[in-house]
């Protein structure tokens, strides 16, 4: 006998007074910025989905966010995390452990951290994870007060139910348990989910690949979230990316890359500013392939963090005079800051060692397209 999910305990009863509000407490509130648990691409205990056909990249955008948000490193190369680590919650409900371990590891690589001292856990496929069973709701809300998670990652949502996605009277069942935990428990819910054929073939017509209307389902999982993040493949390892916020400004054209060529065993996941996209009509005039230089290595290894240009010599092989020439290429262009700190000095007083600690400049990288030039 399945037990009283604490779910259906903490729905309130609307025969209670209280939740209604006048206009005139309703108005006096004040109008609260977009508060961000990764700035700029993730809302602090809000609903996102990410979306995407198959096999474009979904789970390795996914695994990046989410050891980004565990880590407190710049996430996919762009956003910083507010408040720095937080602990979360990855349920994959497809592919195997070992690959899901594989795919962790390559992802802490990039980001230079050790991933068996994250603040995540993870729910595999084998635990028949159910989001729309009264006993896993239970158990779920008794993990989540466990573990506190400031994130909480559904790769893929569909596999992760047994509901009938296109009815929308028994999807929005269960996108209100995931609004219950994100509104409770002040956590973020991360969708990971399917998007339907562009192509209407019935009226022979396109949908902007783009659209988060092409979310499949109901559409009460458009009118649930807060923020979608689509990725659209145009190249091997590069993708065009949109994020839409419901209440905050729309971010500028991106372009993400999937590029597992830098280092052995380490994939590199992030997105880029673009200029190569018709504003008009939102679609890509032309897109090159990333090439990777050593400019390129460099500002991706920045990426984690500060870092001297010893520890670049030894990660990237790069000899200390050509090593020399980049940096000064990409400090006179504004892409990095180098801080130098003289260590020993020789009896006639010149310095004999000096270290140059490098940190990206700003918030966000340039157009990889851009590099060369």
């Amino acid at each position: 006998m399945a037990s009283v999910s604490k779910y259906t305990s903490q729905l309130r009863d609307p025969r209670e007074l209280g939740w209604k509000t006048p206009a005139k407490l309703f108005f006096a509130g004040e109008d609260d910025d977009c508060l961000w648990l990764v700035d700029q691409l993730v809302p602090l205990a809000g609903n996102m989905v990410l979306g995407a056909d198959p096999k474009v990249g979904k789970t390795w955008f996914a695994l990046a966010i989410a050891f980004g948000v565990a880590s407190g490193r710049r996430t996919l190369g762009m956003f910083d995390v507010v408040g720095g680590p937080k602990p979360v919650l990855y349920v994959a409900g497809e592919g195997r452990k070992a690959a899901l371990r594989k795919r962790g590891r390559a992802i802490a690589k990039a980001y230079d951290i050790d991933p068996t001292t994250l603040p995540i856990e993870f729910v595999t496929r084998e635990s028949r994870f159910r989001l729309d069973d009264p006993t896993w709701q239970e158990a779920i809300c008794i993990a989540v007060e466990g573990l506190h998670p400031s994130l909480i990652v559904l790769d893929p949502f569909s596999d992760l139910h047994l509901a009938n996605e296109n009815d929308r009277s028994e999807i929005v069942g269960v996108l209100n348990f995931l609004s219950f935990l994100s509104e409770y428990y002040f956590t973020t819910i991360l969708l990971v989910h399917h998007l339907r054929k562009s192509r209407d073939t019935r009226n022979n017509t396109h949908e902007d690949p783009l659209d988060p209307r092409r979310l499949r389902g109901s559409t009460a999982i458009q009118a649930w979230y807060d923020t979608a993040m689509i990725l659209e493949s145009i190249g091997k390892g590069t993708l065009r990316v949109d994020i839409e916020h419901r209440d905050a400004e729309e971010l500028p054209p991106l372009k993400g890359f999937i590029d597992t060529t830098t280092f052995a065993n380490a994939v590199y996941v992030g997105v880029t500013l673009v200029k190569d996209i018709d504003p008009k009509k939102k679609k890509v005039v032309k897109s090159s392939p990333i090439v990777i230089t050593p400019e390129m290595q460099i500002l991706r290894y920045l990426m984690v963090g500060p870092k001297t240009t010893r520890d670049i010599e030894r990660k990237l092989g790069i000899r200390a005079d050509e090593l020399s020439q980049l940096v000064e290429g990409l400090v006179n262009r504004g892409l990095i800051q180098a801080t130098i700190e003289t260590h020993q000095k020789s009896k006639r007083g010149r310095p004999i060692s000096i270290k140059h600690e490098l940190t990206i400049s700003g918030k966000r990288m340039v157009d990889p397209s851009n590099y060369g030039k």
